[in-house]
């Protein structure tokens, strides 16, 4: 894992199948937290054997529905999603 001060990598120069440590840096996360985000179905994630890998190509898909959603407007008094944490 690269040291915490220094900046994640470009999202092309990222191999096709990242680590969750190595997504954990690219998103400025910590390891934990990256780990959640791959527990509760926030970043899409397979299993290849004992290791979880997160596809680039599936970030990317990720990452455009995520921002196509925040894009669409909401009516002034709605309330805002609310992010819970699941329980175990």
């Amino acid at each position: 894992m690269a040291p915490r001060n220094t900046p994640p990598p470009r999202l092309d120069d990222l191999p096709d199948l990242l680590t969750v440590e190595e997504y954990a840096h690219w998103a400025r996360r910590g390891r934990n937290r990256a780990y959640d985000d791959v527990r509760m179905g926030l970043v899409p994630s397979v299993r290849l054997g004992r290791t979880l890998r997160i596809p680039k190509a599936a970030l990317l898909r990720f990452l455009e529905t995520a921002s196509a959603a925040h894009a669409e407007p909401r009516a002034v008094g709605d309330p805002l999603p609310l992010r819970r944490r699941a329980l175990p």
